[in-house]
């Protein structure tokens, strides 16, 4: 049985009071992923991408709402989000619809998420990142991973996630930083 990705957006966990909701978590995932493949880049730009769109979603989706959320309502929402929570529901939706061939071109990259950095004048900053693999061919996104940079780093998670995904038969090409040699240390 495929699941829509409605249906498994429905089940990210909403860390928002159930005072004071007023759209459906997964209208406001939704329009963040709809606004990002539209290259949306920021708040602002979602909320002008949902209101330029307003009337065929309310539409399409049947939503019997009068507006869509701001700005603000997105930016307080993603700072809440359970990143890990919605990666899991994302990789398990997607991988519903893929079938790889052997020999496949995968791409594995890693990138800082903007807006996410904390402690920003300290020595060590921390932000969030995301590692992505993706499937040429195909032009999808397979399985992501989000990690901290305080707690984890995109060498490590990229080996946690070749380890698991048993590549074994595709072409897996990765950036300049994992063809470093491992440091030799002086004893």
């Amino acid at each position: 049985m495929t699941v829509s990705l409605i249906e498994a957006l429905q089940q990210v966990e909403d860390p928002r009071q159930a005072r004071g909701r007023r759209y459906p978590l997964w209208v406001v995932l939704l329009l963040v992923i709809l606004g990002m493949m539209s290259q949306c880049q920021g708040y602002s730009s979602l909320e002008t991408f949902a209101e330029r769109h307003k009337a065929a979603l309310l539409e399409t989706l049947g939503l019997p709402l009068k507006r869509l959320p701001s700005d603000s309502t997105f930016r307080a929402i993603l700072q809440q989000l359970d990143y890990a929570h919605l990666l899991a529901v994302f990789n398990q939706w997607a991988q519903q619809y893929i079938e790889l061939e052997p020999g496949s071109a995968l791409s594995i990259d890693g990138k800082a998420i903007a807006g996410t950095i904390t402690d920003e004048h300290g020595t060590q900053q921390n932000f969030l990142s995301l590692v992505s693999l993706y499937c040429q061919q195909q032009g999808v996104v397979l399985n992501a991973q989000a990690f901290e940079s305080r707690q984890q780093s995109e060498l490590a998670v990229v080996q946690q996630l070749l380890n698991a995904l048993h590549l074994d038969g595709y072409i897996v090409t990765l950036d300049a930083l994992h063809a470093q040699k491992k440091r030799l240390t002086r004893s």
